[in-house]
C-alpha cells in the first residue's frame, strides 16, 4: 500500500467518522482483501486498522465532550456499541473518564491525521512487488487450465483459498508441464507468500 493510497483511507476514516467503519470498504478502498488490508495497515501505521479507527473516535469524542454534550449522547454519536464500552476505550487511552476531561480540559484540537514519513519504503515495495509476483503466478496456473478446458483436456476447475496466504488449483487436465527436477517442481508448487 503507497502512502497516497493510505492518506486516502486515513482521510476515509476521519471524513465517516461518526459512523460504524467497515474493514471490507477500507480494503475496497485500497484494493485489498480485508485480509491483506489489514496486514499491511498495521505494518504501516504501526497498529491495527481497528485500533486507528478507535483512537480517532476517541480523539473526535474530547471535542464532542467540551461542547457540553452528554458522555451517552458521545459514546451513541462515535458509534460505540455502549455507554460502558465508550467510557472504558476512553478512560483507556487517555487514562481519565470522559466526565473528568470535560470538567478540567478547556480545550482540545483533533490532531491530523499522519502517513508515516517512509512508510518503511524498502519493505513497502518488496511486499508489493512480492504480492504481485504472488497474484502473477496464480493467474498463470488459472490461465494453464482454462487454456486446458479450452483445448478439451479438462473438464472441471478448482480454486481454494487456503489459510497461511495460499491457494490451491486444481483441474482435470493434463497438468502443468513441470521441470525434470522434482525438487525445484515441488518448490514451485509449494510456494507461498509470507508476508
Amino acid at each position: 500500500m503507497n502512502s497516497d493510497m493510505l492518506e486516502m483511507v486515513l482521510a476515509y476514516i476521519d471524513e465517516h467518522i461518526y459512523e460504524k467503519i467497515n474493514l471490507c470498504v477500507l480494503a475496497g478502498l485500497a484494493g485489498y482483501s480485508p485480509f491483506y488490508f489489514s496486514k499491511l495497515f498495521s505494518y504501516a501505521m504501526g497498529m491495527p486498522v481497528t485500533g486507528y479507527i478507535r483512537i480517532r473516535k476517541l480523539q473526535y469524542a474530547i471535542v464532542s465532550l467540551l461542547e457540553g454534550r452528554k458522555v451517552l449522547d458521545v459514546a451513541v454519536l462515535y458509534a460505540f456499541d455502549s455507554h460502558e464500552g465508550f467510557t472504558r476505550a476512553f478512560t483507556q487511552l487517555f487514562g481519565s473518564t470522559p466526565s473528568t476531561v470535560r470538567k478540567h480540559l478547556t480545550s482540545y484540537t483533533v490532531p491530523g491525521y499522519a502517513v508515516p514519513d517512509t512508510i518503511r519504503r524498502s519493505n513497502m515495495e518488496a511486499i508489493n512487488s512480492l504480492q504481485h509476483n504472488m497474484h502473477q503466478l496464480v493467474f498463470e496456473f488459472l490461465e494453464q487450465s482454462i487454456e486446458e478446458a479450452r483445448n478439451g483436456f479438462c473438464t472441471n476447475i478448482e480454486i481454494k483459498l487456503l489459510p497461511e496466504n495460499r491457494i490451491r488449483i486444481r483441474d482435470n487436465g493434463r497438468g502443468l508441464p513441470l521441470s525434470e527436477d522434482l525438487y525445484a517442481s515441488k518448490a514451485v508448487l509449494d510456494w507461498k507468500a509470507d508476508y
